[in-house]
């Protein structure tokens, strides 16, 4: 249940978020949209997407590639939106095969953002 105050909503994730700097296009039906990833882990994604774009329960498809390169794989990863802030869009995704599993741990490994400093 929402409420006022500043708590956070209870933590489900079963997997680790990883910062990640990467472009992703995110699909709703007929309609498509280029956006950035904050922070992906084995089970979704936090896209840089806000209000008014997509609605909590809806299904998308977010697509990706692992590299900027021609030949690189494309994933497209179906989910639906579970959550909707000013900050951005997070999506959780429907089951992957384990050969997208497998790769996708790669990513969020080999292309995570560098350390902030001050």
């Amino acid at each position: 249940m929402p409420n006022d105050s500043n708590e956070q909503p209870e933590d489900r994730r079963t997997n680790q978020r990883h910062p990640l700097t990467q472009e992703a296009m995110v699909s709703q039906g007929p309609h498509f949209r280029l956006c950035n990833i904050r922070d992906m882990s084995l089970n979704g994604v936090f896209l840089e997407l806000g209000w008014g774009v997509l609605t909590r329960n809806t299904p998308v498809e977010v697509t990706l590639s692992l590299n900027n390169t021609a030949k690189a794989p494309i994933y497209r990863l179906s989910g639906e939106v579970a959550r909707v802030s000013k900050e951005g869009t997070a999506v959780k995704f429907h089951t992957i095969d384990d050969k997208t599993r497998q790769d996708l741990s790669g990513l969020l490994h080999s292309r995570r953002k560098p350390p902030q400093t001050n």
